[in-house]
């Protein structure tokens, strides 16, 4: 609305015009008399105000800052320079101009502009969005424009072309249907950059010669396995041994990780893990892939109640602090997912596994990784030759094992019993070593394939919470929607 007298009303959001006071707005001008015209007819060489205000000398106006593009204001001598955008400004102010990150200039030389009679002179440059620089720690990107070769990493012009490739021991998360990606003038990519995950049960070795009974491992033959050190006692004993699922994640047996007498998760700060490991002895770096990991946090399965429930839900999930370097001797064990049809072994399919487990009954612990073969074992078979193992059976597990051959002993706990795919070749994590009678020569497993989705469901949840960007570092994590047990100094860090 205009006062009494101005030219017809211009429409204007919540601003009015009245004589004597200034209200404008991105596309209102008020002429100094107190009409309102439309801001494209300021300084467009056409008097639309009655009292010529809308194309004084000097009549320059400071541009409005948008994502793109940011200025400078030197005004004259002796005049004021409180600005702000979208204001008149008198003759003779500078603007320089410079192009934000992600932008450039459309024309080239300086980026300065000055008020005169003719409004800004050389006109505002305008600025055009680049391309996003591509990173990612999975992939070998290839960068080009006009057969020569630039950075990634950089914000890229259009016409650079792309050519992404998985990492070794990674490949496409689905199939692609492109072979390169090309920045568009509008600074965007012509293809969303694809996903590349870890392959998974691709064995590195084979064993050199024979957990009890068992032979030597070969490096990298078992790249999936983990050993877990309880680094809060003095000589940082090994405790349990764990497999590789996805890079921040390693599944263990729940008791490896549970406080019996307070019947709790023991503390995080307790446990490091070990990849890429042949030899039981904390300190000793056995090849160039030996990495210790700090553990973020503990999943423990809400169903586990330690002995007082004869092992019932013996799983556990460790987070690690950082992921795992992928690689031939250190990679992820496939897992049957739960939509997917679950391989069932049959009677005395073998399984492989290996541990530091004590040697024989009443032996040393080993000091160097065994593998041996475990046949499956149906639940009948097992329960007529072992009888002792009925309370030990519950939901969720299964038997494998010899009567008189190879078999687990104490101290592989958590060690995943790996099925081969025939039609693959990969190896599938279907058991992990729980707890039963030790006078036994079967071991009781866990049977993953039960747990499939409660897996499914951290995993999804560390992937969410790995790409969050929080202001504080340090934040409790919410994990109410998963099926775990409070755990104790369970803190979610933002990433660095």
């Amino acid at each position: 609305m205009c006062h009494e007298g101005a030219d017809t009303p211009v429409k204007i959001s919540l601003h009015q015009c009245y004589q004597g006071r200034r209200y404008e707005t991105h596309e209102t001008f008020a002429c100094k008399s107190g009409q309102c015209i439309s801001r494209s007819s300021v300084c467009d060489g056409e008097q639309d105000c009655k009292d010529g205000s809308d194309e004084s000398e000097g009549c320059c106006t400071l541009p409005f800052l948008t994502p793109d593009i940011k200025f400078t204001v030197t005004c004259p001598e002796g005049s004021r320079c409180d600005f702000k955008q979208g204001e008149t400004v008198p003759k003779y102010t500078e603007l320089n101009l410079t192009c934000n990150p992600g932008y450039e200039a459309e024309s080239q030389g300086e980026q300065f502009s000055m008020c005169t009679r003719h409004g800004w002179l050389p006109a505002l440059p305008s600025c055009k969005k680049l391309c996003d620089p591509l990173q990612t720690d999975n992939m070998d990107l290839i960068c080009y424009t006009n057969k020569k070769e630039v950075k990634c990493s950089n914000f890229l012009y259009a016409g650079v072309t792309v050519r992404p490739q998985c990492k070794p021991m990674y490949h496409p998360k689905e199939k692609v249907l492109y072979n390169e990606l090309t920045c568009h003038c509008d600074g965007k990519w012509n293809h969303d950059l694809f996903t590349c995950v870890p392959g998974c049960g691709i064995p590195h070795g084979k064993p050199m010669k024979l957990i009890s009974l068992g032979q030597k491992e070969k490096y990298g033959d078992s790249p999936w396995h983990a050993a877990i050190y309880d680094i809060s006692k003095e000589k940082k004993p090994l405790i349990c041994s764990g497999t590789i699922v996805t890079p921040s994640l390693i599944i263990t047996a729940a008791h490896c990780t549970y406080d019996e007498k307070n019947q709790e998760v023991r503390d995080i700060k307790n446990y490091e893990v070990a990849v890429s490991k042949i030899t039981r002895d904390y300190y000793k770096k056995d090849n160039a892939q030996t990495r210790l990991y700090k553990v973020r946090g503990i999943f423990l399965h809400e169903n586990f109640y330690g002995k007082s429930k004869n092992f019932s839900a013996d799983i556990a999930a460790l987070w690690l602090e950082e992921p795992l370097s992928i690689s031939s001797v250190v990679l992820p064990a496939c897992l049957h997912k739960s939509d997917n049809h679950p391989f069932n072994p049959g009677e005395n399919c073998n399984g492989k596994i290996v541990g530091w487990g004590k040697t024989g009954y009443g032996e040393e612990y080993s000091e160097d990784l065994l593998t041996t073969n475990l046949p499956f074992v149906s639940y009948s078979r097992c329960l007529s030759l072992m009888p002792i193992t009925k309370d030990f059976f519950t939901d969720g597990k299964f038997c494998a094992g010899n009567k008189t051959g190879p078999n687990t002993q104490d101290g592989d706990s958590g060690s995943g019993l790996m099925f081969r795919n025939e039609s693959s070749g990969l190896y599938y994590l279907r058991g992990i070593t729980s707890s039963g009678p030790s006078s036994t020569s079967f071991t009781i497993f866990t049977d993953v394939n039960q747990y499939s989705d409660w897996i499914q469901g951290i995993e999804n949840w560390i992937e969410k919470e790995e790409k969050k960007v929080e202001a504080d570092l340090e934040r409790e994590c919410d994990y109410s929607t998963l099926k775990v047990k409070k755990t104790v100094g369970f803190k979610c860090f933002a990433p660095k």
